[in-house]
């Protein structure tokens, strides 16, 4: 990025733009520019000292320019803006807040790691999770997006392989509800031939291979009761308080 001569560009001005921006002056990096929406751009923001400018007037500027991605949500719309003058398109790996280590992935780390990471790769019991390992090094050796986006999971959270909706029921070995599901269900919730939803959750058996600490399988189960409800407005509050531990539990089932 730094050796084709184009003006490097942090897009953001929040606080992954900050880190991502600390980061770069711990290993000497400079940048020129910070964009933002032109709508956020008001005459008394600043940026460390950094001229704050609209990403309209980048795009409409005739130039190229190298943008590292410092923002949360990038939408395809502003995706297809600024690639009319992107010449480099690099992200910051939001993934990485709060990780304080002299150590970043390069393919220099990997090859020094490499007997580490092979017993790692080796470890993994599903080809799946061997692509997604490679892929995860990968696009954070080169920055850009593309090989962990095509292993991930459209709904990571409650893949649709678990689910299963059996005469009126969700029956798995958690709550399979989330947005998404009961959006669904509320162009068919009058159909149903019981104003209820019955949702098995976890026992003291089917957590056990589970590996949970005494703690924290404790916390989870006082959390999850099996529930009988009625109505979309309780159930949604019985989700709301119990996602974490749903999250917690869902995670260590996909991998």
């Amino acid at each position: 990025m730094m050796s084709n001569g184009c003006p490097i560009v942090i897009c953001g001005a929040g606080y992954i733009a900050q880190i991502t921006w600390e980061f770069m002056q711990k290993r000497g990096l400079s940048a020129d520019y910070v964009a933002v929406d032109e709508q956020y751009l008001t005459q008394d923001i600043h940026f460390y000292g950094l001229p704050v400018t609209s990403f309209e007037t980048l795009t409409h500027s005739g130039k190229q320019y190298n943008y590292i991605i410092a923002m949360q949500h990038f939408s395809d719309v502003l995706r297809e803006k600024l690639a009319q003058s992107s010449r480099e398109m690099l992200f910051y790996d939001c993934a990485f807040i709060g990780v304080n280590s002299p150590e970043i992935f390069t393919y220099e780390w990997c090859k020094a790691n490499d007997a580490v990471l092979n017993d790692f790769y080796t470890s993994l019991e599903d080809v799946r999770s061997q692509e997604t390992l490679l892929a995860y090094l990968n696009q954070r050796i080169c920055a850009r997006e593309g090989y962990y986006a095509q292993q991930l999971h459209t709904q990571h959270y409650f893949p649709q392989e678990l689910i299963h909706w059996v005469r009126m029921k969700f029956s798995s070995i958690v709550v399979l509800l989330m947005v998404t599901v009961l959006t669904d269900l509320c162009a068919r919730w009058h159909a149903m031939t019981q104003d209820r939803l019955s949702a098995f959750l976890p026992s003291n058996q089917t957590l056990k291979p589970l590996h949970y600490c005494k703690r924290t399988r404790h916390h989870f189960l006082n959390a999850c009761a099996c529930q009988m409800v009625s109505g979309m407005k309780k159930l949604l509050c019985i989700l709301t308080h119990q996602i974490r531990c749903h999250r917690r539990l869902m995670m260590s089932l996909v991998r």
